[in-house]
């Protein structure tokens, strides 16, 4: 009965999480074309993790949104850093990003970052 009672609670999570990301999908999406200012909020090997201004949206970007170099993740620094140019992605790098594609179906956000900003937040 316990295990039963957890996967039903893992399916209604994930079910939650879907429609939640579907809902940032239907926000967006008018949106096509346009640039954020973002906030990294977290980084791991896959990629990053940003909070989209001024709409507090979350959204994870995979490495290959970051086209300008190759970049190796730093488990110890939680970091990425640029092979090539040196440049380090952490929590709080400020970046400016652009929507290139924003698909209901699969729940798709797609995302090329367009420059680098300040490398702390606004306090």
């Amino acid at each position: 009965m316990a295990e039963q009672c957890s996967q039903q609670e893992r399916r209604a999570e994930k079910a939650e999480r879907q429609s939640i990301d579907l809902m940032k999908v239907d926000f967006l999406a008018p949106h096509t074309g346009q640039t954020f200012q973002a906030v990294v909020v977290s980084v791991d090997s896959q990629g990053f993790r940003v909070n989209l201004e001024p709409h507090g949206l979350e959204w994870f970007l995979q490495l290959d949104s970051m086209n300008d170099d190759s970049y190796i993740f730093d488990e110890e620094r939680l970091s990425l850093q640029g092979s090539r140019k040196n440049r380090t992605l952490q929590a709080g790098q400020r970046l400016e990003i652009g929507l290139l594609r924003a698909d209901p179906i699969p729940r798709i956000l797609e995302f090329e970052v367009v420059r680098w900003l300040s490398r702390t937040t606004k306090q």
